[in-house]
């Protein structure tokens, strides 16, 4: 009886789980189809709020104010991005000037086009594993050779499923 009722709670304990994976996983695909960011702090700027080696959580926000911490394109370097506190707003042109807590000077002041969105996290330790899961290493070990594990087991038992006894000119 106490076996049968084990077995009972392992099997909901696990339906909920997996429940709340696709639940977490549907939200965090929502999330991110709506503009949500997961990205990895590259460097100490914005110290001790977050520092290298952390992942911050950005969403989209229709505005913004002095004191929010957005992720902005750098104005020189379209391929970098920065994350830093909002400290000005023009209210002429709308044009935000931004400074990292770490540091003693502001930034240039950028239009509001570069800005991707707000920090609404920050997840420590996070933005290494990011970080890992981009190099080639990481790919081949938790991507390629699960998948490709994943289809050999498969193929394999597809053979054994479809192995038929043959007859070749009336003997087997």
């Amino acid at each position: 009886m106490l076996q049968k009722t084990f077995h009972s709670l392992s099997i909901a304990s696990g339906a909920m789980l997996l429940a709340l994976l696709f639940t977490g996983a549907g939200c965090l695909a929502l999330w991110y189809g709506n503009g949500g960011r997961i990205v990895a702090v590259q460097s100490g700027s914005m110290r001790p709020l977050f520092s290298t080696g952390d992942a911050l959580l950005v969403s989209p926000m229709p505005t913004y104010r002095p004191g929010d911490i957005v992720r902005y394109q750098s104005p020189g370097n379209p391929g970098v991005t920065i994350a830093h506190r909002i400290t000005h707003i023009n209210k002429q042109t709308g044009w935000l000037t931004t400074k990292g807590d770490a540091l003693s000077r502001p930034d240039q002041a950028i239009p509001p086009r570069l800005v991707q969105g707000r920090v609404i996290a920050v997840a420590p330790g996070l933005g290494r594993l990011l970080d890992l899961l981009h190099t080639p290493a990481a790919l081949l070990a938790l991507i390629y050779i699960p998948a490709l594990a994943l289809l050999t087991n498969e193929a394999w038992r597809l053979a054994r499923q479809l192995r038929v006894p043959y007859r070749v000119f009336g003997y087997r």
